[in-house]
């Protein structure tokens, strides 16, 4: 599969309102993603998609050294 499959499929499943499904889509075109651009395109939809889900996503914070 590829970057577009994945963000075309999430797309759709937005549309539809099946956020958990959009969100699932999203993290795989991020692992496929190959510009910045489009890996920072796909982690903001699949965090709108977990939030619009109910979902929380927690930040992890780490001290910098």
């Amino acid at each position: 599969m590829s970057f577009i499959h994945y963000a075309t499929s999430a797309a759709i499943a937005e549309r539809k309102e099946l956020f958990v499904e959009a969100h699932k889509n999203w993290l795989d075109a991020v692992r496929f993603a190959r510009k910045d651009v489009n890996r920072r395109w796909a982690e903001c939809g699949a965090d709108y998609c977990l939030k619009s889900s109910g979902g929380r996503r927690v930040q992890v914070h780490s001290p910098t050294i």
